[in-house]
């Protein structure tokens, strides 16, 4: 049959690798000393968020795939391809009236000790705290594809062409606090864009046997991760706003730029079924890796100068900014129909 053409659709369930955050609130029992309430190393402290990762859920996303061969042998061809998942939220909330304890644990390093920024504590302070992740994934390729092998039961071909993804994962945390008649409002944000521009190299294959088929394909990209990490942080109270917050103070806010080389394997497999002639429902796996990714959670430094505390205008060295890289992974289920005409 003449197949000059093709058209994919795929519903993809795909599950990602979250982005690590360290401990960003705790709390102790009531009755614990103010100097050592809610601080990491102390009798009774206990993490409420952090040392885990944000955005592990389930992903539902899509895939489109169209292309043509350009001869009359179905030899040459080239294709196009893109995918996005639906963008993942992670959020977390808790207030206390000053019971139970709340507090941001952080490394005093003027002290050179652990210590805590209290939201609520009992007879002293009452207040909330947030945090939001999201995390946002695409893939555009472009592909030329060209047979090797072929017979009536099978077919072997050689992938080269030009991949683009990225990344966008955001941390906002924040907490109120109110003590007597005094209250204030601590945000940090914590961006991170990621974009790959690389070359590709692979090997497809597909088996048939009357109306079912095997699909598989094994990619390599290989090029620039190119980072850009945006922290800001501020501070209300007294009806007046400053910058800087706890994590995101003068010594690291900013937008930071960095280049990495990176490597971005593919690995996929599918089973297809001939409807008709020219259409094929299709199901399949596929993992996808990238390394020296820049995550939010990881730019996050909890040594810290309170000296910098708003409404200072002191900058100190800590929290200082270095990035820090690590890798990300999406795997999961595709289905849908492959239509040739």
């Amino acid at each position: 049959m003449p197949h000059d053409d093709w058209v994919r659709f795929e519903a993809l369930l795909w599950w990602t690798k979250g982005g690590h955050i360290p401990a960003l609130l705790t709390t102790s029992p009531d009755g614990t000393p103010q100097a050592q309430a809610g601080v990491l190393g102390q009798p009774g402290t206990t993490v409420l968020l952090g040392n885990q990762q944000l955005n592990t859920d389930l992903r539902a996303g899509g895939r489109i795939s169209f292309g043509t061969w350009l001869d009359p042998d179905d030899n040459l061809g080239v294709e196009f391809s893109y995918l996005g998942l639906g963008q993942s939220v992670d959020r977390f909330n808790m207030s206390s009236s000053g019971s139970p304890i709340l507090a941001r644990p952080f490394f005093n390093v003027e002290t050179g000790s652990e210590d805590s920024h209290l939201i609520a504590y009992p007879n002293l302070s009452h207040g909330s705290f947030s945090a939001t992740s999201t995390s946002d994934f695409q893939v555009a390729e472009f592909l030329v594809r060209k047979a090797i092998a072929r017979a009536p039961g099978y077919r072997i071909e050689l992938l080269a062409g030009y991949r683009f993804q990225q990344l966008v994962e955001d941390l906002n945390l924040g907490d109120t606090s109110t003590m007597a008649a005094s209250t204030i409002q601590i945000s940090d944000q914590f961006h991170a864009c990621n974009d790959f521009n690389g070359g590709v190299l692979g090997m497809a294959t597909e088996w048939h046997r009357e109306r079912w088929s095997l699909e598989t394909n094994l990619k390599l990209a290989l090029g620039d991760t190119h980072s850009q990490i945006d922290i800001e942080g501020s501070t209300s109270t007294g009806g007046a706003t400053y910058p800087g917050g706890l994590l995101a103070l003068p010594s690291n806010i900013g937008v930071h730029t960095a280049d990495q080389f990176s490597i971005v394997p593919e690995l996929g497999a599918t089973f297809g079924y001939d409807l008709t002639c020219h259409l094929r429902a299709i199901i399949g796996y596929t993992l996808i890796y990238w390394s020296g990714v820049s995550r939010p959670g990881d730019q996050i430094d909890l040594d810290v100068s309170p000296s910098q505390f708003p409404p200072t205008t002191q900058t100190g060295a800590k929290p200082s900014f270095t990035q820090q890289t690590s890798d990300f992974w999406a795997q999961g289920i595709n289905l849908g129909l492959d239509y040739r005409f």
